[in-house]
C-alpha cells in the first residue's frame, strides 16, 4: 500500500511539459541552471510481461491524473491477485497532443483473469538504446534528444514506442534532481 501511495504522489508531481516540447527538430530547453546527468548505452532488452491501462489526454496537465488512476487500479489488482510487481513504466504512443499512452507495470506472471480496463501484453525483447537519466521529469526531453541523436549517428531507426521506466519517485528523494528514469527505445 505504501508503494501505491508513493506512486500516486509521484504522478501528481510530474511536470508534464516535457511531452509538449519534445520533437527531434526542437532545440533542447533547459529549465534551470542544473544540467541533469545521463548515460546512453546500447543493450538487448529481455521480453517483459506487463499489465497496463491504455489511455489518452488532450492536455499535458491531464496526464498525471489519468496515470494516477491507472496505476491505482493496476496496483490494486496486483495486490488482490497477489502478483509480483517489477518495473513501473509508461509507454508513449505519441509525444504530442493527443497524448496516447499505456500506464504499465511489469509482472512476473499473468493472472488467469483480468478485470476492468486492465489489459496484459508481452513487450517483445530486442536491441535497444537506454538513457539512464538523473534529474527532474521536466528535463526528460534531454534524454529523448540524446536517443534521437544516437540513432542518427549510428545509422539506426527507432522501432516501436519509447518506454519510460521510473526507478524512484519524488516521495523518496531529497531533491527532484535525484530522480532516476531509464528511457528505452527499441532500434533496428
Amino acid at each position: 500500500m505504501k508503494s501505491l501511495i508513493l506512486i500516486i504522489l509521484w504522478l501528481f508531481c510530474i511536470d508534464q511539459s516535457v511531452y509538449s516540447y519534445y520533437s527531434p527538430n526542437y532545440p533542447i530547453r533547459v529549465f534551470s541552471d542544473t544540467v541533469p546527468e545521463f548515460k546512453i548505452e546500447k543493450l538487448f532488452m529481455e521480453p517483459m510481461k506487463v499489465l497496463y491501462i491504455a489511455d489518452s489526454v488532450n492536455l499535458t496537465e491531464q496526464i498525471s491524473g489519468k496515470m494516477g488512476n491507472a496505476y491505482a487500479q493496476i496496483f490494486g489488482f496486483i495486490g488482490q491477485k497477489q502478483l509480483t510487481s517489477e518495473k513501473v513504466m509508461a509507454i508513449y504512443h505519441t509525444l504530442q497532443p493527443p497524448f496516447v499512452f499505456d500506464a504499465a507495470v511489469e509482472v512476473g506472471d499473468f493472472p488467469d483473469e483480468l478485470s476492468g480496463r486492465i489489459q496484459s501484453k508481452t513487450i517483445q525483447g530486442g536491441e535497444a538504446v537506454r538513457v539512464h537519466f538523473k534529474g527532474p521529469y521536466s528535463k526528460l526531453e534531454i534524454a529523448y534528444k540524446a536517443i534521437s541523436e544516437w540513432i542518427k549517428q549510428n545509422n539506426k531507426q527507432a522501432d516501436g514506442h519509447p518506454i519510460e521506466v521510473y526507478l524512484n519517485d519524488p516521495g523518496t528523494v531529497n531533491s527532484m534532481d535525484d530522480l532516476l528514469t531509464d528511457v528505452y527505445q527499441f532500434i533496428k
